[in-house]
C-alpha cells in the first residue's frame, strides 16, 4: 500500500503569519516592566530589545539559507532534514525527538495556560481550578481543529495574527507621537532613578521568550506552496516586522506614562493604554491578549501535532508505523497529532507542578538554551557542505548566527545560573530516554532482518 504523503496546503501569507504568529504572543505585552526592572533604563532597555531581535534575524537568515538551497531534504520536517543533511542520523534524532517531545508540546502548554489566566481576568473567573480546566479546554479545542481541519487552522492563524498585531501598531504609533509632543518619552529616557536590576544581560534573555518561536516554520516548508521561495521570505520579512513592531511598541507603550508610574503600576498595559486610547480599552486590550496568546497557541499546535510524524516517515520514534499515518481526507498526521496532544497535556501538568511551587521552576525564558545549543552545531556545518553559496552565506551567515546563539546561551545562564541547570537536566534526562528508545528500536529491526 503506498504511504500518503502531506501535501502543499498552505500559501506566503500562512507562511508569515506562522513567523509573526509563533513570535508575538503575551510576551510583548507584558515584558516590559521586568526589562526595565533589569536595566533600570529605557535606553538599555530598547537596546535589549534591539539586541534580542538582531539575534533572532541572524538564525531566521541562516535557516532561510538552508531553505533555499535544500528545500525540506528528501523528507519533511525541516529542523530533522537539515540537522540530518548536515550533521548524520544520530544528531537528526536527537534535534527531532527534542522538539517533538519538550519544545514544541511545551510551549503549546504554556500558551494555552496563559491564554487560559488573561480568560479568567478578562472574566474575572475565580477558583484554583477553574484557570487549569480552561486551559485543558483550549488545547483540546485548539488540538481538534488542526487535525480535523488543517485549512480552517491554517485561516485562524492569519486571523489571529493580523488581529493581535492591531494594538501594538496601535501604541506603537499614537503612544510614541503623544509621548512626544507632551515629552513624556525624552523625559523616560533622560531617567536616571530607576532602580537598577541584574543588569542588560538578564534584560536580553527575558526578551528571548517574546521573541522565540519564528524558526517554526521551517518545519513546515513541506506543506507550503514554493517553499523555496516562500519560506526565506516568510523568515526575513516576518523578523524585520518582528523587530521593528517589538521595538516600536515598546517606546509607545512606555511614553504613555511617566516612567515612576508605569513601574509602580499594577496594571501598567492597562494603565498605558487607557491613558492613550480612554478607560474602556484596557478590556479591549485584554481581549486582544487573549486572541494573541490563542494564536501562538495554535501555531506551536501546527508543529506539535507533526513532530512525532517527522521521526515516522524516517522510521525513528515511538511505534513508526502507526505515527507516520496520514488520514486520507484531512491529508493530516492524525495519529502524530494525537501523541501531540497528550505530551501538551503533560507539560501542562508540569507546568502545574513548577508554577504552584512543587518545583519551584520558572523555565518559560529558558527554552532558548537548548535550543540555541542544537543549532550551534547545524550553523557550523554550513560552512562546510554549503560550497556553492557565496561568501556571505557561506561563512558570515553561519558565524553571526553562531555567535548570536553563544551570546545566548550565556546570557541565560548567567542569569538563572541553578534553574538553567535543572532545566537541563530535565532535559536531558527525556534525551536520554528518546536514545533508549531508537536503541531499542534498532535491536528489534536488526532481529526482524535475521
Amino acid at each position: 500500500m503506498e504511504e500518503i504523503q502531506l501535501t502543499k496546503k498552505y500559501g506566503l501569507p500562512t507562511a508569515i503569519t506562522l513567523v509573526v504568529g509563533s513570535v508575538i504572543g503575551a510576551g510583548v505585552f507584558f515584558k516590559a516592566k521586568e526589562i526595565i526592572s533589569y536595566t533600570g533604563s529605557i535606553g538599555l532597555s530598547v537596546l535589549a530589545w534591539a539586541v534580542g531581535g538582531i539575534i533572532l534575524l541572524a538564525t531566521l537568515y541562516a535557516f532561510a539559507v538552508l531553505a533555499v538551497k535544500y528545500g525540506y531534504g528528501k523528507k519533511a520536517g525541516g529542523f530533522v532534514a537539515y540537522s540530518e543533511i548536515m550533521l548524520g542520523e544520530k544528531y537528526s534524532y536527537g534535534v527531532g525527538w527534542f522538539f517533538a517531545t519538550v519544545y514544541y508540546p511545551a510551549l503549546t502548554a504554556i500558551l494555552a495556560y496563559v491564554s487560559a489566566s488573561y480568560t479568567c481576568s478578562l472574566f474575572s473567573l475565580t477558583g484554583d481550578s477553574t484557570v487549569w480546566i480552561i486551559t485543558f479546554a483550549y488545547l483540546l479545542v485548539i488540538y481538534i481543529m488542526n487535525l480535523l481541519s488543517p485549512k480552517i487552522a491554517g485561516k485562524f492563524q492569519v486571523s489571529t495574527t493580523v488581529i493581535k498585531v492591531i494594538p501594538l501598531i496601535l501604541m506603537a504609533v499614537v503612544g510614541l507621537i503623544i509621548g512626544l509632543v507632551n515629552g513624556t518619552t525624552v523625559s523616560n529616557f533622560a531617567d536616571t532613578s530607576l532602580s537598577k536590576g541584574t543588569g542588560l544581560l538578564a534584560a536580553i534573555a527575558a526578551t528571548a521568550f517574546a521573541y522565540e518561536g519564528g524558526h517554526a516554520v521551517v518545519n513546515l516548508n513541506f506543506e507550503i506552496k514554493n517553499g523555496k521561495r516562500a519560506v526565506p521570505i516568510a523568515l526575513i520579512g516576518g523578523g524585520l516586522f518582528i523587530i521593528a513592531i517589538y521595538v516600536l511598541y515598546f517606546i509607545g507603550v512606555t511614553s504613555a506614562l511617566p516612567i515612576g508610574e508605569f513601574i509602580s503600576s499594577d496594571n501598567e498595559i492597562g494603565d498605558a493604554f487607557s491613558k492613550i486610547f480612554g478607560g474602556a480599552s484596557s478590556v479591549i486590550v485584554m481581549v486582544f491578549v487573549v486572541i494573541s496568546c490563542l494564536g501562538g497557541t495554535n501555531a506551536f499546535t501546527l508543529e506539535t501535532s507533526r513532530s512525532m510524524y517527522y521521526l515516522s516517515i524516517r522510521n525513528k520514534g515511538l511505534y513508526p508505523s502507526v505515527l507516520k499515518q496520514v488520514d486520507v481526507k484531512t491529508n493530516m498526521p492524525t495519529n502524530s497529532g494525537l501523541v501531540g496532544l497528550g505530551l501538551s497535556a503533560f507539560w501542562v501538568v508540569m507546568w502545574y507542578l513548577f508554577t504552584t511551587g512543587i518545583f519551584n521552576l520558572n523555565f518559560s525564558d529558558m527554552f532558548i538554551l537548548p535550543t540555541y545549543m542544537i543549532y550551534i552545531p547545524i550553523f557550523f556545518m554550513m560552512m562546510f557542505k554549503n560550497k556553492e553559496s557565496n561568501w556571505f552565506n557561506r561563512f558570515v551567515a553561519p558565524c553571526l548566527a553562531i555567535l548570536g546563539c553563544l551570546f545566548m546561551c550565556f546570557a541565560v545562564i548567567y542569569s538563572y545560573k541553578m534553574d538553567a541547570l535543572w532545566y537541563m537536566l530535565i532535559v536531558a534526562g527525556i534525551m536520554a530516554l528518546g536514545y533508549l528508545i531508537r536503541l531499542f528500536n534498532r535491536k528489534n529491526n536488526d532481529s526482524v532482518a535475521e
